[in-house]
């Protein structure tokens, strides 16, 4: 997998949602139920009974990422690499505000 692989990131993507499910339920408690895909007869979707501990669960996972992220960029800078690098490594343009990168609800 690349970093423009798309194919990669989808799986990558399915990956952290698979791990938010599994902290919802081994550090909230929640229980995991099939929901019926729409449209279909026999596909099911697996969702958290309570939406609640998924939004608990995924605030974790969020907050472990951003310390990551600064691990990452930490170790970047001590390798020799510059702030500029770390900002395009990021998808951050010349001229963006944190706003501009934050993520967004809704």
């Amino acid at each position: 997998m690349t970093a423009t692989d798309p194919t990669g990131a989808r799986r990558a993507a399915a990956d952290v949602r698979a791990l938010i499910l599994r902290v919802a339920e081994t550090v909230h408690g929640a229980t995991l139920t099939h929901r019926p895909v729409p449209g279909y007869r026999v596909l099911t979707d697996t969702v958290l009974e309570d939406p609640l501990a998924g939004v608990r669960a995924a605030d974790l996972v969020h907050r472990a990422a951003l310390a990551q992220v600064r691990d990452h960029a930490d170790a970047a800078r001590a390798a020799g690499r510059t702030w500029d690098e770390i900002a395009d490594a990021l998808g951050i343009a010349d001229g963006d505000t944190p706003a501009q990168n934050s993520p967004t609800c809704g």
